[in-house]
């Protein structure tokens, strides 16, 4: 879709242009920790409209807790890793 859409961006050449990069990443702030997906071949792929929060917890960011949180997605991540 972001193909068609004319969306994506190659950044002078640091992506190839036949990928697509995601970012996946975590904010601890406010007593929340968040969970997110970029597309990082967009322009300013750090904006908070193309940012998709996919998890959120109240409590701190331990490992423990961050584990439990990101449990449900381990098979998608793999799958995402190993997709080319």
């Amino acid at each position: 879709v972001c193909t068609r859409l004319g969306n994506l961006t190659w950044h002078n050449g640091i992506i190839p242009g036949n990928e697509i990069w995601l970012k996946l990443g975590g904010d601890k702030g406010g007593g929340t920790m968040k969970f997110c997906l970029q597309i990082g071949n967009l322009l300013r792929p750090n904006a908070p409209e193309k940012t998709i929060v996919f998890a959120i917890y109240d409590g701190p960011d331990s490992h423990a807790n961050i584990q439990i949180a990101l449990k449900p997605f381990a098979d998608q991540f793999r799958k995402l890793q190993s997709t080319t």
